[in-house]
């Protein structure tokens, strides 16, 4: 388990390890941040609560490693969502929980691991910047969003890639792909659409401790908002359009195959009276009259050339072939 405590006061940032909440003055600081990496101990656990987390809320995000919530609790608000951990070339997320337990002078967050944005100077500089612990969480929140849209939108390009070359012939690789995505856009999507849910409940809820009573802190929480909608919006979309590919590749085989079965079909249609002829005629009986006749080859081979010249004029006239 790793600890980085940051201790905001209205001259400087002290920054150290979990020893550093005793020191920790709610009347002479602005607010402590605590941010625990890994499993949470008991003396962990004890200090949180001292500092003022319920334990309610601590015991919640114990016993559900894995739900996503947000719960009201007195003189603190208590969130559980989740964060990127990774994201590989094809779209392949790693997603991991965060805890946050936000009250008037405190936050603590707990994840399992560093996330994909969070290292220890971008979190300086979220403590310079932020005044009251709400706004730091507000700024969490942001960095979160901001991670999952810049990913998501890169995917445009990539897109627009893997359709050239499914027009180019590149079927095979490129389809498996498409399904790949698919299947990653519909995870995000419901990722997506239960942080939505998770923000708007905040949102609705009376908000002693988000403190949104500036216009700046109104509009920061409305662009975490709006990125929460385009990152919903926005992979619905690449689904369809994962999904409008395959369907239009399908499409466009079924016709082609339709294509190939009806030539067989016509060559097969007129090859089989042909072939009936023939193998009346092939028959080695003794008594076949037809055998003798002098221009019986001639007369059994041009009806043969006009059942042939029938069919094709059939097909013709219903506009089979060109």
């Amino acid at each position: 388990m790793k600890e980085h405590v940051f201790i905001k006061s209205h001259e400087q940032i002290i920054e150290g390890g979990i020893g550093l909440i005793e020191q920790f003055d709610a009347q002479a600081s602005q607010y402590i941040w605590v941010d625990i990496e890994g499993e949470l101990s008991a003396t962990a656990k004890q200090k949180l609560v001292e500092l003022g987390c319920h334990e309610l809320a601590m015991n919640a995000y114990l016993q559900q490693p894995n739900a996503m919530k947000v719960e009201q609790f007195p003189n603190m608000l208590f969130m559980l969502f989740k964060e990127q951990a990774s994201c590989t070339d094809d779209l392949s997320f790693e997603h991991q929980q965060v805890a946050m337990f936000l009250g008037e002078r405190f936050l603590i967050t707990v994840r399992p691991s560093r996330s994909a944005e969070q290292n220890a100077q971008l979190a300086h500089q979220y403590c310079s910047r932020a005044n009251t612990a709400s706004q730091l969480a507000i700024m969490i929140l942001q960095s979160v969003t901001r991670c999952y849209l810049d990913n998501v939108r890169s995917f445009e390009q990539l897109l627009e890639q893997k359709e050239d070359a499914l027009q180019g012939g590149e079927q095979k690789e490129t389809l498996n792909d498409l399904v790949n995505y698919r299947y990653q856009f519909r995870r995000l999507s419901r990722l997506f659409e239960h942080h939505n849910d998770l923000l708007l409940q905040i949102s609705g809820e009376p908000e002693p401790f988000l403190n949104l009573t500036t216009v700046k802190d109104k509009h920061e929480w409305n662009k975490i908002l709006e990125r929460s909608r385009r990152l919903t919006g926005l992979t619905r979309m690449y689904y369809d359009i994962c999904g409008d590919l395959l369907d239009g590749h399908i499409t466009t085989s079924t016709h082609d195959l339709n294509n190939t079965i009806k030539i067989l079909t016509m060559i097969t249609a007129v090859f089989v009276p042909l072939g009936f002829i023939a193998g009346i005629y092939g028959m080695n009986f003794e008594n076949m009259p037809e055998l003798e006749f002098e221009y019986g080859y001639f007369a059994v081979l041009t009806f043969k050339v006009l059942i042939a010249a029938s069919f094709f004029w059939v097909f013709k006239k219903k506009k089979w072939i060109d």
